[in-house]
Formats: structure tokens, C-alpha cells, sequence
């Protein structure tokens, strides 16, 4: 599947295990305590003694990879520099930077806790104000100064060129379309739902099913919820309309069953003032027949006393 997709979109496989990278990627880079240990073909990865030392032991791992010389001529189209990370005193990322290029799979490799996800989760804070995994924002932060967190982003979409600027203590949220400033007169998340409807198009969800699948909180497409599958493909295919038209009729049919029962309500009452006129009617008919008999039969007995 991996290979598939690549043949028309560049792949990043963030893993920890070296049979399964190699045996996929054109491109591999290691890390190891936070830094980039090396980067090459799956072959210079094999051969390589640090990484022999490191992960392989020694002797040559019994796995084939993909074997292609990195084109550099090929657009550019994700690179990750100089990314830095702190967990406690540790200095998880060090200056970490690598490159994926059009048509190429790229491997990221590196024991547990090595920062291989935390890469991940500055990619997803830039974009969304969230981590790709589920922690909170006050553990993104440095431990040690607790504040200065700024991530910037910079991609291309159609001849607009964007840059994100977004960090915690102090709080910062910076669009740039064509190196000017977006407007910022919006509170700040009616600024995120500008980046994400119009301009990356995608929301968090849709990011980690479809552009970051990682084992942590990946839900396979089928096994989510059906308004979830719903909101990911009109996400996708930028059809949210039908969703807003869905709720909008969903609106104005609980709107008109209100109106119908309400009328109906009114006419069940009608219904039963009619019923009671009709029987005040018939009452007073009755009484007023009553009356006129007893003034026939009054005047009858005066009549015959005369």
C-alpha cells in the first residue's frame, strides 16, 4: 500500500523498526539522542557502522531495499529544519532537519523516544494549535523556562506561498499570505477556521486519518463513526456545503414540524370552542323554548279567565 501511494505522493514513515524501513524507503534518516545520526539510501544505512553499533549490532541487516539515487533536482515538497524539543532537562531534538522530495519514500528512524513523533507533533501544531498525539499543550512547552514555543511552518498552495507562525508564552498566531500578514482583527479561533476552510482546506481529524497515520490515535476509516467517515471525505473533497445544507434542512423541517403541531394544537382548540358554542346554543335554544311555552301556556290560562 505504502509503495501505491507513493507512486503519486511523497511519503514520510516515521518508525522504529530498521527491517521495515529499509526494506520500503529510498531515502533514510536516523536519529539517535535527539540528533540526526546520518541520512542516506537503505543500502548506506546497512553498511553504516554507527548505525550497526546503534541498532543493527554488527553485520549487515538480511533485508533488500529500494535502491535510487536521491534526485535533488525533484521539488521539494516537506522539509523539516533545525526542529529543537525539550522533555524535562533531556534535549530530545537537536537542530533535527531532514528533506522528502516528489515521488520519494522517506524513512525516519529511531529507538522509542528517540523524537521521532515529536517531529510529527510540531507538523501538526503549526498547522492546527494541537499535537498529532493526545497530550495537552502545557506539556509541549520546555520544562526547564516553561515558555517560548514557536513553531513556523512554510508550504505552497496553487501560486500563493503561506507562512504559520504559532508558539505559547507568549501567545503567538501569525498567517502570512505572499510574505504579508493576514488579517488579525478575528478572535483566534475564527483565525483557525479561516486556515483551515480556506486555505489547507483539511481539519485535525482529516490530517491524522489521512496525511499522518500513526499507530498512537489512528482509527481505521471503517471502524469511525459514520458522520465522522461523512466529515472526512467532504473534507477532503471540499464538499462541506451538503453537511451546512443537511443541518440547514435538518433546521427548518424540526422548524415546520413545530409550525404543524402548534396548528394542529390551535385547531384541536377551535375544534373544541366550536363544540362548546354548539352547546351553549342548543342551551339557550332550549331555554328560550322553555320560556315561550311557559308564556303561551301564562297567557292561554289568562285568556281563558277573560
Amino acid at each position: 500500500l505504502v509503495k501505491i501511494i507513493a507512486n503519486n505522493i511523497p511519503v514520510l514513515i516515521v518508525e522504529h523498526d530498521i527491517d521495515r524501513v529499509l526494506s520500503l524507503s529510498h531515502r533514510v534518516t536516523v536519529m539517535n539522542q535527539g540528533e540526526v545520526l546520518m541520512s542516506g539510501s537503505p543500502e548506506d544505512i546497512r553498511q553504516s557502522e554507527q548505525v550497526q553499533e546503534i541498532y543493527t549490532g554488527h553485520g549487515t541487516p538480511p533485508v533488500t531495499g529500494i535502491s535510487i539515487q536521491a534526485d535533488i533536482e525533484k521539488p521539494l515538497v516537506l522539509e523539516f529544519d533545525k526542529v529543537n524539543a525539550y522533555y524535562g532537562k533531556s534535549h530530545i531534538l537537536n537542530e533535527a532537519s531532514l528533506q522528502v522530495r516528489e515521488g520519494e519514500i522517506v524513512a525516519l528512524l529511531g529507538r522509542n523516544g528517540a523524537g521521532k513523533s515529536t517531529i510529527l507533533d510540531a507538523l501538526s501544531y503549526a498547522l492546527f494549535g494541537k499535537a498529532f498525539r493526545k497530550i495537552n499543550k502545557p506539556q509541549l512547552l520546555n520544562t526547564i523556562t516553561q515558555k517560548n514555543l514557536v513553531v513556523e511552518i512554510e508550504f505552497i498552495i496553487g501560486i500563493n506561498q503561506y507562512k504559520i507562525i504559532r508558539g505559547i508564552k507568549p501567545n503567538i498566531f501569525e498567517v502570512y499570505q505572499n510574505d504579508k500578514l493576514m488579517n488579525q482583527s478575528a478572535e483566534m479561533k475564527d483565525y483557525q477556521e479561516i486556515l483551515e476552510k480556506q486555505i489547507i482546506k483539511v481539519n485535525h481529524k482529516s490530517f491524522c486519518q489521512v496525511v499522518i497515520l500513526g499507530s498512537t490515535n489512528y482509527i481505521p476509516f471503517m471502524r469511525l463513526p459514520a458522520a465522522d467517515r461523512r466529515g472526512i471525505v467532504e473534507n477532503l473533497l471540499d464538499i462541506n456545503v451538503f453537511s451546512v445544507m443537511n443541518t440547514l434542512l435538518k433546521a427548518k423541517m424540526a422548524q415546520v414540524k413545530t409550525d404543524i403541531s402548534d396548528l394542529e394544537h390551535k385547531i384541536e382548540l377551535q375544534k373544541e370552542k366550536t363544540i362548546a358554542q354548539k352547546r351553549h346554543i342548543e342551551t339557550l335554544a332550549s331555554k328560550n323554548k322553555e320560556t315561550i311555552d311557559r308564556s303561551e301556556e301564562h297567557t292561554s290560562e289568562l285568556q281563558s279567565q277573560f
